[in-house]
């Protein structure tokens, strides 16, 4: 009786993360059990592993390096994630999954993507580009989002809420998509350009994969040092940073400083400096990044 029955997640409160039947026919636990096996928390609902205000999912493993089937078993887990938002006021329902209402959409999504993106043993190379740096799990889970375009921007969010706003939270000038929010939005442009000033990051991108392979580009600049390692975090670290900003405007009204979103992108990287990547203490000069202690 239980194989027939399947959840519709709303705030995610009622349904087990690992255990429940809700992200297409099996249980996450049997979906991938080598990441079950791993993940540090493998009691809890749905919502317990989700952050509404970041709109991002949190899922700690025991150890960072994965192997090759892990890795791809890793991948399968985030794209199934991305395929489900939660909404805070809807409740969570139950429901027997012959019922053909609601399913076709998510199983063709979901067979599109795993085909495309993680067929066969090895992972997609996508994922192997967020893997690489050393920067905390979370954030590397919503680089990946952020790399499917299945971040909860305003633009993607209209899918399912058209009543709502689409216009950027930080600049108010122009539709919220991935990429306006974190390449092209006047707030955007202006803090990479700081970022820049006291990195030596190229900020000429204009869609998110340029802005990644400048990322790319700041590791090979400073190869073979603890530079190199510490400046694969330059762009995740900024990413997040405008993404923290844009969610505190909107669910905080927090104004929006660029002072303030430097000190958040230095905070990031002195603590992922630290404790990720083994490093000393990060600083900043003019258009270079030094290592102390």
């Amino acid at each position: 009786m239980e194989s027939a029955i399947e959840w519709k997640v709303g705030n995610g409160a009622s349904v087990h993360f690992w255990k429940d039947r809700w992200s297409g026919v099996e249980k996450l636990c049997d979906l991938v059990p080598d990441i079950y096996r791993l993940a540090n928390k493998k009691e809890g609902t749905v919502g317990e592993f989700y952050q509404l205000e970041d709109g991002a999912w949190s899922i700690e493993l025991s150890r960072a390096r994965l192997t090759v089937d892990e890795t791809r078993q890793f991948t399968v887990l985030l794209e199934r994630l991305g395929l489900h938002n939660l909404h805070a006021s809807e409740e969570d329902q139950y429901r027997w999954k012959f019922k053909r209402s609601g399913m076709h959409s998510v199983k063709s999504a979901y067979n599109r993507w795993s085909t495309e993106q993680a067929g066969g043993s090895r992972p997609s190379a996508k994922f192997a580009q967020t893997w690489r740096p050393k920067i905390p799990l979370k954030i590397k889970v919503f680089v990946w989002f952020l790399f499917l375009e299945r971040l909860m921007t305003r633009a993607y969010r209209a899918r399912w809420a058209p009543e709502d706003s689409t216009v950027c939270a930080l600049c108010s000038g122009a539709t919220e998509t991935a990429e306006h929010l974190f390449c092209t939005c006047e707030v955007a442009r202006e803090f990479w350009s700081l970022v820049g000033r006291f990195t030596g990051l190229q900020t000429t991108f204009h869609t998110v994969e340029e802005l990644w392979a400048a990322g790319k580009a700041m590791k090979r600049a400073n190869d073979n040092s603890m530079a190199a390692v510490v400046s694969q975090s330059i762009v995740p670290a900024g990413a997040w940073t405008i993404w923290k900003t844009r969610n505190e405007a909107i669910f905080k009204g927090t104004r929006v400083y660029q002072e303030n979103m430097w000190d958040m992108f230095r905070g990031c990287m002195s603590d992922w400096g630290r404790h990720i990547a083994r490093a000393g203490e990060v600083q900043f000069r003019e258009g270079t990044i030094c290592i102390t202690g």
